[in-house]
């Protein structure tokens, strides 16, 4: 049985989840979700094999992809539904994305050995991920047992985060800001494909006091606001629904989904696992959907 559940933030090996495209849409059937979405970082590589699984599984997964983005000097998160990922607009944006990254990716490893941290892009090069992210570099360092030692008495923790925060953040010895495409911009190219747009996590990158750059956002084109999201304490739950309220935007659910935060599972009918999704938002989301995109439901 479907339920009136939808989760529209999860990731695979195309960029930095862990699960295979068919077990993950394995785990959200199972998991009773009516509508997922895969939103993979900055690519559209998990896109066509997306629409086969869905096909094959009997679920609807809406086209989606994770796309960062600056805005008042602030990095955040989009996350784009629905759009035609043959769009001329859509190609260039996501090469672009994938340009920069390679370079930023070049400088990082250079920077890593110049600190004696010996890994090779040919080492990251052959991950699975089409925009390989920091946690897939930590995955290669800790594979060599050397580093694995040098990162212990370093760090004192094996922990992915508490590595990328020691090694890559700003200041730190393998630092390299990534750069980010405007929102205003990365908007205009998602609607202009036909798509819709929402921001993730809010609370996660801003505070109450700049509501402002949501309201910018708005009038930029945005769509949607992520509310439930297992990011959110219950405070910015309801805060960020109300902003919804008074700005005219959408509500979305998404988990996020990574494998590592979420171990096995992902939140059964509930990004938050213990609070289920008003029914009234799914249906809200849907009408929305069906009036601003293209996207048809496989049943």
């Amino acid at each position: 049985m479907r339920l009136k559940q939808f989760d529209l933030h999860l990731h695979s090996y195309y960029s930095d989840g862990h699960d295979s495209l068919k077990k993950l849409v394995k785990r959200a059937k199972k998991a009773g979700f009516s509508l997922i979405s895969i939103t993979d970082h900055n690519t559209l590589e998990h896109l066509e094999n997306c629409a086969r699984i869905a096909k094959d599984l009997k679920i609807n997964i809406l086209p989606g992809a994770e796309i960062g983005v600056t805005i008042n000097g602030k990095d955040l998160h989009l996350l784009a539904f629905g759009f035609e990922k043959n769009n001329s607009g859509i190609k260039k944006l996501f090469n672009y994305l994938k340009r920069k990254r390679k370079k930023e990716i070049e400088k990082i490893t250079l920077r890593l050995r110049k600190n004696n941290f010996l890994i090779t892009l040919d080492e990251i090069n052959g991950i699975r991920a089409d925009y390989p992210g920091l946690a897939h570099i930590v995955r290669i360092m800790l594979k060599k047992p050397a580093i694995k030692k040098r990162i212990k008495k370093e760090v004192g923790s094996s922990n992915v985060y508490s590595i990328i925060n020691h090694y890559f953040s700003k200041g730190k010895l393998a630092y390299v800001q990534e750069k980010f495409p405007s929102a205003k911009t990365v908007i205009k190219t998602i609607k202009k494909a036909g798509g819709i747009v929402s921001l993730a996590h809010p609370g996660f990158h801003l505070s109450f006091s700049e509501d402002k750059i949501i309201q910018k956002l708005k009038k930029s084109g945005l769509d949607c606001l992520e509310v439930f999201t297992p990011k959110h304490n219950w405070e910015q739950t309801i805060h960020y629904e109300l902003l919804t309220k008074k700005l005219n935007l959408v509500i979305t659910a998404g988990s996020d989904y990574h494998f590592i935060e979420h171990k096995t599972l992902i939140p059964l009918a509930s990004p938050l696992g213990f609070q289920k999704i008003p029914p009234g938002v799914y249906d809200d989301f849907l009408k929305y959907l069906k009036k601003k995109t293209d996207y048809k439901f496989t049943k």
